[in-house]
């Protein structure tokens, strides 16, 4: 079978990442092809793709109505002779003639994230299947009225959890390391809940013995900056910028606590990640992070956009015992292994092109 995956733009970011490990496996057995149309790619993350997986750099500039870019797709999907394709932006649709099997993935919620359009669910009429990276963007999806169900499924996303380095023991440490990975973009991501939170664990708790570190670069980083300033809290903050994956497998699991304060968000693969890391989570009650924590049964979570709950849940958190950590963290950890792992995903996907 012969698979063509077609997406926008390749930077850094939870859906191009698992992109990367899923078309790892799926060169395995299948006959595999990548198409980015814009020309906006992270060379070191494309160097991760197996050698054996046909890559195709339109460098389109965004926005543009260049008719030769659009054509040049159109001939490479004819010349591919593909079994399959697989588009993970909904947008793309509109721009290709192929007529055989189109597969979506939808990686993020509708309801919040694209601004509403009447034609533009019904566009989803023309894709064979439509696969949701969780149970939170299937309902989106249907909310937004999708009427097709018989088409929808959900995929979770997984992870290489084997190449992720884990916490042995939750032994107290001299000071209560936090740490938060994504891209910064607050109105998104919520970074700046999370620092109020640690502004308030500081200066009306009395707690100084906490740091957070945020990796992960984006458009948010001066204003982030200019809160850490505002707040008084620079000694307890560090913006350790883009690091790859390889760095943060290594690292997360010296920490004490992952913190996803997303005001929105389709799954959270560094929620999943952080689990693996066998470290507990503290995540905003929204949408995909409460599904992988199963509402709380294997992490902890506070009210979205609540600084003052945040930084309660993280009081308590570094006040619990060290064995109640463990057995959360334990018990998340066997989750992750059963429910996301890439193995999972990938078979998944297979059948679903199959049928």
């Amino acid at each position: 079978m012969k698979v063509t995956h077609l997406i926008m733009a390749f930077e850094i970011g939870g859906s191009e990442t698992m992109l990367v490990d899923i078309m790892n496996r799926q060169v395995e057995n299948l006959d595999i092809s990548l198409i980015v149309i814009n020309d906006i790619y992270n060379k070191e993350l494309l160097s991760k793709i197996d050698k054996r997986v046909n890559i195709f750099l339109l460098k389109r500039k965004p926005s543009s109505r260049n008719i030769f870019k659009f054509l040049s797709l159109n001939w490479k999907l004819f010349s591919l002779k593909s079994n399959v394709i697989h588009l993970h932006n909904p947008a793309i649709l509109k721009s290709i003639f192929f007529t055989g099997r189109k597969i979506l993935t939808m990686h993020d919620m509708l309801k919040r994230s694209i601004k509403k359009d009447p034609n533009f669910i019904s566009s989803f009429n023309s894709f064979d299947g439509i696969a949701a990276i969780s149970n939170s963007v299937k309902q989106d999806i249907i909310d937004n009225g999708y009427k097709r169900q018989d088409k929808l499924l959900v995929v979770d996303n997984g992870i290489e959890v084997g190449n992720i380095k884990f916490k042995n023991r939750n032994n107290p440490t001299e000071k209560f390391r936090i740490i938060q990975v994504s891209r910064l973009e607050h109105n998104k991501k919520g970074q700046h809940i999370l620092l109020n939170a640690i502004r308030e664990l500081i200066y009306e708790n009395g707690i100084t013995n906490i740091s957070v570190d945020f990796i992960g670069t984006g458009d948010s980083l001066n204003y982030l900056k200019e809160l850490v300033i505002a707040y008084n809290i620079e000694d307890y903050v560090n913006f350790l910028g883009y690091k790859n994956r390889e760095f943060i497998y290594q690292y997360l699991c010296e920490y004490d606590l992952f913190v996803q304060p997303s005001l929105f968000e389709g799954f959270g693969l560094t929620v999943a990640e952080a689990i693996a890391a066998k470290i507990p989570v503290l995540v905003s009650n929204s949408d995909g992070p409460m599904e992988i924590i199963a509402n709380g049964a294997y992490g902890y979570l506070f009210e979205i956009g609540n600084a003052n709950d945040c930084a309660k849940k993280i009081k308590e958190i570094i006040n619990k015992p060290t064995t109640e950590i463990s057995k959360i963290t334990e018990s998340a950890y066997q989750r992750v292994c059963n429910k996301y792992s890439i193995s999972g995903t990938v078979n998944s996907y297979y059948n679903f092109y199959k049928n």
